[in-house]
């Protein structure tokens, strides 16, 4: 099967701009078997999808999460887990692990050597702890929104610990949209299913085509002073506000209720 293993939606991403309807028509389109949705700490995307009623498509959950201390992971639950801490943006990264791990799904670093998407190796402390990956369970290897060097190293990375390695549009606008795919030997229908292939090994390639509108604007200097402004005041900034303090609240009474 050929999945989109990291797109957004308007429903689910602040920054995003395409209905998760728009995505699955123009998925299918180019022939793709299903998506996995990864919205920006949200599942409202494929909630939407779910409430539909609709079942012509293979729509798989998961999440972009935000961590506190090594920029966005990708996180897959099984279908009937309790996601609902994940909307709590801000954990870090070796609780989400140990979370994630718990309720028996998987992660994995989105676009680790993209610095302008908030990859991990922003964060100078993971640059040489090698010890990390062996927690990880697979690695972002292609995005279609990264630079030609960024995913080939991605790709390295993923091949020297012999992580599956997945590929994705990372789409929030029409034009980006089945950039970006990754071939899994398996049938898949759900959550379970795919989490069953990736640990048998069934992820077979990830590949696809560079979105020449994202790559131009990413390497603008208003684009990279705006990401970091949002960044700050999105993550960092909330931290030190009110909000910041209630959400940290909120995690560890989930925590305690899982």
């Amino acid at each position: 099967m050929r999945i989109d293993m990291h797109c957004h939606t308007a429903e689910g991403s602040l920054d995003a701009r395409v209905s998760i309807f728009t995505v699955v028509k123009k998925l299918k389109e180019k022939g793709y078997d299903g998506v996995l949705i990864t919205d920006h700490n949200s599942y409202k995307g494929f909630d939407a999808w779910e409430k539909s009623g609709r079942d012509d498509f293979v729509v798989l959950k998961a999440i972009e999460y935000d961590t506190a201390d090594a920029g966005h992971m990708l996180v897959v639950l099984p279908q009937l887990a309790d996601c609902s801490i994940l909307s709590l943006r801000g954990m870090p990264v070796l609780k989400l692990i140990r979370l994630v791990h718990s309720l028996n799904g998987i992660l994995g670093p989105a676009h680790p050597y993209a610095y302008c998407k908030f990859g991990i190796f922003n964060h100078r402390k993971w640059r040489y702890n090698s010890l990390l990956w062996g927690s990880f369970d697979f690695v972002e290897g292609f995005n279609s929104c990264a630079g030609t060097l960024s995913n080939d190293m991605a790709y390295r990375l993923g091949r020297h610990f012999n992580l599956p390695v997945f590929g994705g549009s990372d789409n929030h606008r029409l034009s980006g949209i089945g950039l970006g795919h990754t071939d899994i030997e398996a049938d898949i229908r759900d959550n379970d299913d795919l989490l069953a292939a990736l640990k048998s090994g069934a992820c077979r390639a990830a590949g696809g085509s560079y979105n020449a509108d994202s790559f131009a604007m990413a390497h603008s200097f208003i684009y990279s002073c705006s990401s970091y402004i949002y960044y700050y005041l999105y993550n960092k900034g909330m931290s030190l506000l009110m909000t910041g303090r209630r959400r940290r609240a909120q995690r560890a009474l989930a925590l305690e209720a899982l």
